[in-house]
C-alpha cells in the first residue's frame, strides 16, 4: 500500500463521452478559493454575482500535485457550446496523472443533463 502515501500529480481531464448537439469549447482547470468555490453553472461574463472562471487562473495544461491521504481546491470545469437538438448525456471523466515514475489514465462515472428550454433571463 506505498502507493497511498504517494502524492498524485493531476496532467489532464477530460469528458470521454460528449453528446450530439454539444460542443466542449474549452476545459479549464480552476481553484475554488479563487472562485469562492465549486461552480457548477456559471455565465462567462462573471454577471450575476458568480466570479468570471475566465479571468481565474487556469491550472489545465499545467500538472498540479494532490497530496497523499488530502484533497485538492482545483477542480475541472468545461465550457461547452449548444450547437443543436442533445441527443443523450454528458458523461464519463477521464483522467490522467502521474504517482511516482508511474503514468495512469483513469475513467470515472460521472453525468451531466443538460436540456435545451425557453432562454435563461438574468437579473442585472
Amino acid at each position: 500500500m506505498e502507493h497511498l502515501r504517494q502524492d498524485v500529480e493531476i496532467t489532464r481531464a477530460e469528458f470521454s463521452h460528449v453528446p450530439k448537439g454539444l460542443k466542449v469549447i474549452e476545459y479549464r482547470a480552476v481553484n475554488g478559493n479563487e472562485t469562492d468555490g465549486n461552480i457548477l453553472f456559471a455565465r462567462t461574463d462573471g454577471r450575476g454575482g458568480i466570479p468570471s472562471l475566465s479571468k481565474a487562473r487556469n491550472y489545465a495544461g499545467h500538472p498540479f500535485t494532490v497530496k497523499a491521504k488530502s484533497g485538492s481546491d482545483i477542480y475541472y470545469v468545461a465550457r461547452v457550446k449548444v450547437t443543436g437538438p442533445i441527443r443523450g448525456t454528458l458523461k464519463d471523466c477521464r483522467f490522467w496523472y502521474q504517482q511516482g515514475s508511474q503514468q495512469y489514465q483513469q475513467q470515472l462515472h460521472c453525468s451531466t443533463i443538460i436540456r435545451l428550454g425557453p432562454p435563461i433571463k438574468y437579473e442585472d
